[in-house]
């Protein structure tokens, strides 16, 4: 039995949780009136859980529980393990070409198998390599243009290598990350500067 001053508090507590207050009846006894005076954080000041209902201790607990685990899903760890599959076809985030990303040599090759403008406004052609370096690759069509070398394992869902861009014929240091499981991060360096774009997932 607890000892009449914490009986009392006890009572007051459970008040603040019932929304109720103590007034005392023709016969002396006490009764319960509700009104919204008590503040339902006041019940979690408590520093006796034997004081609340048995449903608030657990609906405290379980709050408590369900915030850690939330905290736990936000981690870096967890968030790695939401991550896709890397194969399969991606649209740039321009929305312009779609890409068919593949494991291969141990790593990952990208190529080229969508133009939303697949013609040359120019020529009246298919768009070509015609920025390409080397002469006798500008004329080597966009569509089947391989974009990564050398793209190997930089650890989990991620590679690093090399990308061609065919806007202006550089090859650039690139790392390629899986963002989510429709979510493709690609990112191109030149020295210590890097940038970067998110593809999506797409169908052909």
């Amino acid at each position: 039995m607890l000892p009449f001053p914490n009986r009392l508090y006890g009572i007051a507590q459970f008040c603040f949780v019932a929304n109720c207050s103590l007034l005392r009846n023709g016969s002396g006894r006490l009764r319960f009136k509700a009104f919204k005076l008590m503040s339902l954080a006041s019940a979690f000041r408590t520093p006796d859980f034997r004081l609340l209902p048995a449903r608030l201790v657990i609906g405290i607990f379980m709050a408590g529980f369900l915030a850690g685990l939330a905290l736990l899903l936000g981690t870096p760890a967890a968030r790695a393990q939401t991550g896709g599959e890397v194969s399969g076809i991606w649209l740039t985030q321009a929305g312009d070409a779609k890409v068919r990303v593949s494991k291969c040599g141990g790593g990952i090759c990208g190529v080229i198998i969508w133009l939303k403008t697949p013609i040359d406004p120019a020529t009246g052609n298919a768009q070509i390599d015609d920025k390409n370096p080397n002469p006798s690759l500008r004329k080597r069509p966009i569509v089947g243009l391989p974009l990564f070398s050398g793209m190997q394992p930089a650890g989990p869902n991620k590679w690093s290598g090399q990308i061609y861009n065919a806007d202006d014929g550089g090859t650039y240091a690139s790392n390629i990350s899986v963002a989510g499981p429709d979510a493709l991060r690609v990112e191109g360096c030149v020295g210590a500067l890097c940038g970067g774009e998110t593809w999506s997932r797409s169908t052909r």
